[in-house]
């Protein structure tokens, strides 16, 4: 989670849901979807796992909004292409 501070405009990410409040914006949080693991192969220890990432914004402006949602979700996107394992 530190890799998507180093590379984004993120303030923090959390590890669960967090209650939305009047600071620390813009924040994403990554949480499990559910707790069914899909095994791939034990001898190797591949699972699947899904995650949701979900980016929190504030702004006065919509359009303000959009545009760093957009900015720190291709973030997002380009440092899990180059280190999926959110080392």
């Amino acid at each position: 989670m530190n890799g998507l501070i180093a590379t984004t405009d993120l303030n923090f990410v959390y590890n669960y849901e967090k209650k939305i409040g009047d600071s620390g914006y813009p924040y994403a949080t990554i949480t499990p979807t559910s707790t069914v693991e899909k095994i791939y192969s034990s001898n190797a220890n591949m699972i699947d796992i899904p995650f949701v990432i979900a980016v929190y914004v504030r702004s006065e402006s919509i359009a303000v909004a959009e545009v760093t949602i957009r900015t720190i979700v291709d973030a997002i996107l380009t440092g899990l292409r180059g280190d999926e394992y959110l080392t």
